[in-house]
């Protein structure tokens, strides 16, 4: 649910961020750290790393709600079928290595890098994200005219 939750706050948050409405995006961001910090505070305190689990998944998920509220209003669109089913494909394959491969103190950190790489691989594999979508991260090419 975490995962879920945080990749469809992402996915908003950057459709808000490409339509030139960063404003927007960066405070539905910023509205989220007090809240985050104030049901960590709760739930850890209740539950351990279950709670704090539990706070990140229902905080992102809320964020996620209000970005596709300002998304749809805005543009009138969410995202097609299809990309939600590709999107779906990607978080199931990762969701599944995550739960065979154990990792603990610095590899965890490895086992997260090695998880999105796959996860973007599911994505270009199946033709949701192409070359020129990961462009305006490519900071080494900022400078350069695409295609070149």
């Amino acid at each position: 649910d975490e995962l879920r939750a945080s990749l469809w706050s992402f996915v908003y948050f950057f459709v808000l961020l490409a339509r030139g409405h960063s404003t927007r995006a960066v405070w539905v961001a910023l509205a989220l750290i007090p809240v985050l910090w104030a049901t960590n505070h709760g739930l850890i305190a209740r539950d351990g790393a279950t709670g704090a689990a539990w706070a990140a998944a229902l905080v992102l998920g809320a964020g996620a709600l209000v970005q596709a509220w300002l998304v749809w209003k805005e543009f009138r669109f969410l995202l097609a079928g299809r990309t939600i089913l590709k999107i779906a494909l990607g978080s199931a394959v990762v969701g599944a290595l995550a739960l065979l491969w154990r990792a603990e103190g610095w590899m965890l950190m490895a086992k997260f890098a090695v998880l999105g790489i796959v996860y973007l691989g599911v994505l270009f594999a199946s033709r949701e994200l192409k070359a020129h979508d990961l462009r305006p991260f490519a900071f080494w090419l900022a400078d350069k005219k695409p295609g070149t």
